[in-house]
């Protein structure tokens, strides 16, 4: 399994992850992860574009938000945006061979899965799916 976590043993792992500094251009704006976008989106605080890893979930919670955290919807396009301006990840990726994705973090030599973020090791598999037929037709 490869676990989508800023920690992952697997460099697929640590790029695919939201804290990652993997700058991407989604709506005319540039972003240098996904965590800065995910609190850009909730706080409408154009500073988080400039942030990456844990640096913008610490500063993106110290902010107001202004709204819920973005859908799957739009985290799927984001996700794309992500592989189009990176692509040694989409590279990677489509290589994965059939590894499933899961997301969980390590404490103290246990396992923690947080039920809240499987999401996004599910997004990425659907994403990966999706490539790979798309290669193929």
């Amino acid at each position: 399994m490869i676990n989508v976590y800023s920690k992952s043993t697997s460099k697929l792992g640590r790029l695919l992850s939201n804290f990652a500094h993997t700058p991407f251009v989604i709506g005319g704006k540039r972003f240098e992860s996904v965590e800065g976008l995910w609190y850009w989106y909730m706080t409408a605080a154009d500073a988080m574009r400039f942030l990456y890893g844990s640096n913008a979930k610490r500063v993106g919670k110290m902010l107001t938000k202004v709204r819920d955290h973005p859908d799957r919807t739009f985290l799927k396009l984001v996700y794309y945006a992500k592989l189009r301006y990176n692509p040694e990840i989409q590279r990677l990726l489509l290589a994965s061979g059939d590894e499933g994705f899961e997301h969980y973090y390590m404490h103290q030599g246990k396992r923690f899965i947080p039920e809240r973020w499987v999401w996004t090791a599910e997004l990425w598999a659907e994403i990966r799916k999706e490539l790979r037929n798309e290669v193929t037709s």
